[in-house]
């Protein structure tokens, strides 16, 4: 009877452990093998490579999914990076998608720390354009960032003339490297 407990106990402490993590992965443990992720298929990359790519096996909010995580050093997972789209974004759509998105990120990571737009000034000699068409054209970019626990979690929509994106970058900002002053100062005094 007890052991029955301890099982239950320890499969409800897993699915909580998954609810709560970025993208449900395992962040802070050192990696054997390529994890295995759900609603993703493993399409190349490589442990000792220190990256990997996924490719969706079905949609979030009618867009389609990939997925590039990259490991540190000690092979922990460092960096995530959720792709939606281009497949359910257009010209009619991007900025209402983009605004989901950052719902649901909201519901799950708590209000957002900032949101940066950056607008290329070609856009002030053009009569009339619509939103999505001057970030389909990269003459704009929108950027909201979070702050929760030891993640920096950043929602950007672009795109590159033919394709409109909105990329999610998860990144363990513990095993970032910081520098010292020492070292920052010689840094700036080379260049």
């Amino acid at each position: 009877m007890w052991y029955n407990i301890v099982i239950v106990m320890a499969t409800i402490f897993a699915i909580l452990v998954t609810l709560i993590n970025p993208l449900g992965l395992v962040w802070d443990q050192q990696m054997k093998d390529l994890p295995q992720i759900e609603e993703f298929k493993y399409w190349y990359g490589d442990l000792e490579w220190g990256k990997a790519s996924y490719l969706g096996t079905s949609e979030i909010v009618d867009l389609e999914t990939e997925l590039f995580v990259e490991f540190s050093s000690n092979k922990r997972l460092a960096r995530a990076t959720l792709i939606l789209g281009p497949g359910g974004l257009n010209e009619a759509n991007c900025i209402v998608k983009f605004k989901e998105v950052n719902k649901l990120l909201e519901a799950k990571y708590g209000p957002l720390r900032t949101m940066t737009s950056i607008r290329d000034p070609l856009l002030d000699d053009m009569l009339y354009y619509r939103e999505c068409y001057a970030l389909q054209t990269g003459l704009q970019e929108h950027e909201a960032v979070w702050h929760w626990e030891d993640f920096m979690i950043k929602s950007v929509v672009f795109g590159d003339e033919d394709n409109i994106w909105i990329e999610i970058e998860y990144t363990r900002k513990s095993l970032q490297k910081r520098m010292s002053k020492e070292q920052l100062q010689k840094i700036i005094k080379r260049l």
